[in-house]
């Protein structure tokens, strides 16, 4: 079995005409997941959205999912917080 290391986006690695944009998704998630354990919340606490979308995205179901410059301001509370100490 031949074995090629891989770049910084395995996405492009992978010949996805959206690399970029899946390589984003992927690691919003990741921290999305890291502050999820880190702050003990229930997913949906965390999210201000309904427990089905948030299921699926930690999931990596990240179809109808989309990437914004300035994400919209958030219902959650958690979320807000998350924002401002962020910055």
């Amino acid at each position: 079995m031949k074995v090629t290391a891989a770049d910084d986006n395995v996405f492009a690695d992978l010949g996805l005409a959206d690399a970029d944009e899946l390589k984003a998704k992927a690691e919003l998630v990741i921290q999305i997941i890291e502050i999820i354990e880190e702050r003990g919340l229930k997913q949906a606490e965390f999210m201000g959205i309904d427990q089905p979308k948030v299921s699926q995205l930690v999931r990596g179901k990240l179809a109808g999912w989309v990437t914004r410059p300035e994400p919209p301001v958030s219902r959650s509370p958690a979320l807000r917080d998350w924002r401002a100490a962020s910055s």
